[in-house]
């Protein structure tokens, strides 16, 4: 596939693509870091993983669980009512559990017109968001009344972001560089928006598709554990690579295989919501998906856990249309096609 010409057909300002296959990794770099600059994407360029941080979350939940630092199953609905985060004109009547919160089916909307990019409120704490005390989240939960039903939730990952800061005494920052990041070498990410405000070389600004380009602050997200993350397509394919040498007994992280599957355990209602990522079963051929869709970025992971294979595209320009049906699908397509 010639990458340049396809981005120009489609518009797409810059990208980075990685790829694994088994131990191996080859990382691709194309365009600019700004429409109408000079400086090119590289290895190292931040791009705003917007939901693919979700997946990250749900690999610290499972390393904090295998650790027994924190419950997956523990129903949490009765903190949460008493921190005053949730509506109670309509009672809770089901648990409210992390793995629930991680696959979106603890019952938990997002009011209308909630988080936005980073507004004047600046980065507030999980407990200011949840109680409704900025713009970013400006009433209570309301909590569906049934039990495992699915509905996408950037709410339900601030409070699990609540949970850990609350459980364990640390940061979300700091749980993750300890926990994840350290461990796997990831040394190109971050979760510092003053960082990304800052110093300018360090990530790349997001696009409109019309060609505008986007303000920092108009794209970062202070919902760490939701959208927070900026990071690389390198970095974010050794959360694959660890999946891997899990797999083979070789795990940096010092889980197990049966913690590891805990990331794959769906419901029979919903089979292709897993914790923190979706799944599909084409051929009897398990396909792991995470996929990031912010202002000005979007992003695709791609995992097939029997092949030890997958890839990593993140680009600097929303196309206002799904992932599958822009530039990001085609190499989704062509990556298929040549694993066989």
């Amino acid at each position: 596939m010639d990458l340049k010409k396809k981005m120009k057909a489609y518009g797409v300002v810059g990208l980075s693509l990685a790829t694994i296959d088994r131990e191996k990794s080859e990382v691709i770099c194309c365009g600019k870091k700004r429409k109408e600059a000079t400086e090119l994407i590289k290895e190292d360029t931040l791009f705003n993983a917007c939901s693919i941080s979700k997946l990250v979350t749900a690999f610290l939940i499972i390393k904090l669980a295998h650790e027994k630092k924190v419950d997956l199953d523990k129903d949490l609905s009765d903190e949460f009512v008493q921190a005053g985060f949730i509506n109670t004109s309509h009672p809770v009547q089901h648990t409210m559990t992390l793995r629930q919160l991680l696959r979106h089916q603890a019952g938990v909307q997002d009011p209308e017109k909630s988080f936005s990019p980073l507004s004047t409120d600046g980065f507030p704490t999980m407990e200011e968001v949840l109680t409704g005390r900025t713009s970013y989240m400006q009433e209570n939960l309301l909590i569906q009344s049934k039990a495992n039903q699915f509905t996408y939730s950037d709410a339900g990952y601030c409070l699990i972001q609540y949970v850990l800061e609350k459980t364990t005494g640390q940061t979300f920052e700091r749980l993750m560089d300890e926990h994840i990041f350290q461990p796997l070498n990831i040394k190109n990410s971050t979760y510092n928006w003053q960082e990304i405000l800052t110093v300018p070389e360090l990530a790349t600004y997001g696009h409109h598709k019309n060609g505008k380009v986007y303000l920092k602050e108009e794209t970062i997200y202070p919902f760490h554990a939701a959208s927070g993350l900026w990071s690389t397509s390198a970095d974010l394919t050794k959360l694959m690579l660890e999946w891997n040498q899990t797999l083979q007994g070789e795990s940096r992280l010092g889980i197990s295989v049966h913690t590891l599957n805990e990331l794959l355990q769906t419901t029979e209602e919903h089979p292709y919501a897993g914790l923190g990522l979706f799944l599909d079963r084409e051929n009897e051929q398990l396909e792991i998906s995470s996929l990031g869709w912010g202002v000005g970025f979007q992003s695709m992971l791609i995992y097939y856990p029997s092949l030890e294979k997958g890839f990593v595209i993140m680009t600097n320009t929303d196309l206002g249309v799904h992932q599958t049906k822009g530039l990001i699908g085609d190499i989704y397509q062509s990556f298929k096609h040549n694993i066989g």
